[in-house]
């Protein structure tokens, strides 16, 4: 159209000074593909207006670069979508040694503004197509993180156990398990990973894994939780850990030994009403690799409920900024506690649901019920 050797194509990124050729066009003299440098690219992005050069080489706002030797002369128009510049059509090098003119610039800015929309509409046609994927990528991980999920209502002789978890995201980091064991033993855990979003589901699979295993070999639950922080420390990077409850709860003898690494303390509730807090433990998993664990033993009496809860519960925030708290967790645990394992789990999510008022949650909410039965 304007009789030049080379043509481009430049996409300006979001700096205005980084660029990617998109196409290249040879007509004809020259090797060398040209292309748009820094300078010229930071101009369009600041200035959005076209630019003529007939002698590059001295051309002043080419002075400190390192212009291709073959370069002659170029026009350089932007391409704007409204007031934003998304690339830019430079010509190189107007064949038979001529200069290019004011009739050059304005046929390319008319070019460059029919290129301009129809670079726009690939761009949102590429956007939301990787959406789309993103979109079923992570439709997938909540199914696969769902299946992972235990029953979360068990049938465990004698006791009434029940399991909830509202993710924050499609995915979350937080995981409840009941794990059954030899001698009518059941190891129930519950873990919050650190971050947000897929690579936190990625390692709470991994605990989760990690627990079931361990759960059958090692005796205790300390020693369970001691080797569980040594391979989440060796295997993640410094600022991934969890906070875990684990239990073992033996239905023989009513003996629930438990672990707490840095987790929320678990609520035990008696038949009278009276309330303890299941301290024993350590550091969260995956801080420090020799940390040392310890576990205490309680026996559930009939109607005795333990509550074991994320720190999503009482973090919940409403639109005022106003925490849940463990005040409202306790009074609602104190009030209800004759209630069913899976109404009062459920009742907990929903009246921590019910304080956010609509406000996103920025944490998983999770529960647990055990309680033993009359």
């Amino acid at each position: 159209a304007v009789k030049a050797e080379q043509a481009n194509i430049s996409l300006l990124g979001g700096d205005g000074l980084s660029h990617q050729t998109l196409v290249v066009n040879v007509h004809d003299g020259g090797e060398e593909h040209f292309h748009l440098n820094r300078t010229l690219s930071g101009k369009m992005g600041a200035e959005k207006r076209a630019y003529i050069s007939n002698d590059v080489q001295n051309d002043p706002i080419f002075k400190y670069i390192d212009l291709d030797p073959g370069m002659r002369n170029l026009v350089c128009v932007p391409l704007q979508v409204g007031a934003k510049v998304v690339a830019a059509l430079t010509a190189f090098n107007k064949s038979g040694g001529r200069d290019f003119s004011e009739a050059d610039q304005r046929i390319l800015a008319i070019m460059g503004a029919q290129s301009a929309q129809v670079l726009e509409s690939a761009r949102q046609k590429e956007e939301i197509s990787r959406g789309r994927v993103l979109i079923q990528e992570m439709e997938f991980a909540e199914a696969i993180q769902e299946s992972l999920l235990p029953d979360p209502d068990p049938a465990v002789p004698g006791y009434d156990i029940y399991g909830t978890t509202v993710p924050a995201g499609h995915v979350g980091g937080d995981s409840f398990d009941f794990i059954p064991l030899e001698d009518q033993r059941w190891a129930i855990s519950l873990g919050d990973v650190s971050g947000k979003g897929l690579p936190a589901a990625l390692l709470m699979s991994n605990l989760q894994a990690t627990l079931r295993t361990l759960s059958h070999f090692l005796p205790s639950c300390h020693q369970c939780v001691a080797e569980c922080n040594k391979l989440l420390f060796r295997t993640t990077t410094p600022d991934k850990f969890a906070t875990l409850t684990f239990a073992v709860l033996d239905t023989r003898t009513h003996a629930l030994t438990y672990c707490n690494a840095g987790h929320e303390q678990p609520v035990l509730v008696d038949a009278s009403g009276a309330i303890r807090r299941l301290d024993r433990g350590g550091l969260p998993v995956g801080i420090l690799e020799e940390a040392e664990y310890g576990d205490d033993v309680i026996l559930l009496q009939p109607d005795d409920l333990v509550v074991i809860f994320s720190d999503g519960v009482v973090d919940m925030e409403n639109p005022g900024e106003e925490n849940y708290g463990e005040k409202r967790l306790l009074a609602l645990i104190e009030a209800n506690r004759n209630l069913p394992a899976r109404d009062l789990a459920e009742l907990i999510r929903d009246q921590v649901a019910k304080h956010a008022a609509g406000a996103a949650p920025f944490d998983d909410v999770t529960v647990v019920a055990v309680k033993r039965t009359a």
